[in-house]
C-alpha cells in the first residue's frame, strides 16, 4: 500500500531529475553559444525550481521501515534469479568427471639451446 509520502517522494525525485537535466542542458548551450539561452529566459528561475524539488524529495523520503521492507524483496528477487541458477549450475557442473593434472605424466616441452 502506497502512501501519500511515497507517492510525493517519487514524483518530487522524477520532477528533480527532469528539471536538472533541463537546467544542465540550457546551461550547456549556454556555455556553447552566448545569449542562446539567457536572451529569452532566466536560468535562474529553473535553478530555483531544481532546488525546491530536492528538497521536496529529501523531505518526503520514505520511512526506514519502508526502504527495509523494499530491499528485502530486492534480496529475494536476486536470491531467486540469481543465486539460485548459479548455485544449480555449480552443482550440475559437479556432476561431471573432471580430470586430476596431477595424475598425468609430464610433457617435456622442447626448447632449443642458442649458444
Amino acid at each position: 500500500m502506497t502512501t501519500w509520502r511515497t507517492n510525493t517522494n517519487t514524483s518530487s525525485r522524477e520532477f528533480f531529475q527532469v528539471s536538472l537535466v533541463t537546467y544542465l542542458l540550457l546551461t550547456l548551450a549556454e556555455a556553447l553559444k552566448e545569449g542562446f539561452v539567457s536572451n529569452f529566459f532566466n536560468m535562474n528561475y529553473l535553478l530555483l525550481v531544481v532546488l525546491l524539488a530536492g528538497v521536496a524529495m529529501v523531505l518526503t523520503e520514505p520511512a526506514e521501515s519502508e526502504i527495509k521492507r523494499t530491499m528485502e524483496v530486492v534480496h529475494q528477487a536476486v536470491r531467486a534469479r540469481l543465486v539460485r541458477p548459479a548455485v544449480d549450475s555449480v552443482r550440475r557442473a559437479g556432476r561431471f568427471r573432471t580430470i586430476d593434472l596431477r595424475e598425468q605424466p609430464s610433457r617435456k616441452i622442447p626448447t632449443s639451446r642458442h649458444r
